[in-house]
């Protein structure tokens, strides 16, 4: 709180998939920005259902082309 208004928002989250825990810290703006934003629509989670859990070979698969990316495209992951 700063004064009589929220200043941050402390998020803790749990996959529940995997099990893996987080820990955020959200500036209270970002966050209200963040809730007002449209959920999923239901095609788009039950594609996503329906792709199963990641595999071993999507992850090295990833891990190979994530070892490529560049100063020039992390930038621009950073821009959008």
């Amino acid at each position: 709180m700063v004064g009589e208004t929220p200043a941050h928002v402390y998020l803790r989250y749990r996959c529940a998939a995997c099990g893996h825990e987080g820990v955020e810290l959200l500036d209270y703006d970002t966050w209200n920005a963040m809730l007002k934003q449209p959920g999923p629509a239901a095609e788009e989670v039950s594609a996503l259902v329906g792709l199963g859990p990641i595999g071993a070979r999507e992850m090295l698969e990833f891990a190979g082309q994530l070892a490529l990316v560049t100063d020039d495209h992390f930038a621009e992951l950073y821009s959008i």
